[in-house]
């Protein structure tokens, strides 16, 4: 069974979603990924009794593209980082395997006479 809302919260309802949303859109600006979803869960409870007009529409649609590009920088910057750390371990490992060739080597130099 449907609740119906009173239409007066309409406006309260709208005021939540863009405090969620700017909430959500500072806690990505600080890589605090865990309280965005937080923030997306709880508004999408709220989307279900929101009547917004079109210009706040278009305001969360434009929020939510910001917070999309942050998203998306920190997910290239990951990206890059598990890339560097692949070729550090590389190198390390190459190093390791330099290493062990040299130990086997017992040190004693034969001349051929």
């Amino acid at each position: 069974m449907m609740t119906v809302r009173p239409t007066d919260q309409g406006a309260t309802i709208a005021a939540e979603l863009f405090r969620l949303t700017l909430a959500a859109k500072e806690a990505a600006d600080q890589g605090r990924w865990d309280l965005v979803e937080a923030c997306y869960a709880q508004r999408g409870e709220q989307l279900e009794w929101a009547v917004l007009s079109t210009s706040e529409h278009s305001r969360l649609v434009r929020l939510d593209g910001e917070i999309v590009q942050r998203i998306r920088l920190a997910q290239s910057a990951l990206s890059s980082t598990i890339q560097e750390t692949a070729r550090t371990f590389r190198r390390l490992e190459g190093l390791r395997q330099g290493i062990g060739a040299l130990s086997l080597d017992s040190g004693t130099i034969f001349l051929k006479a």
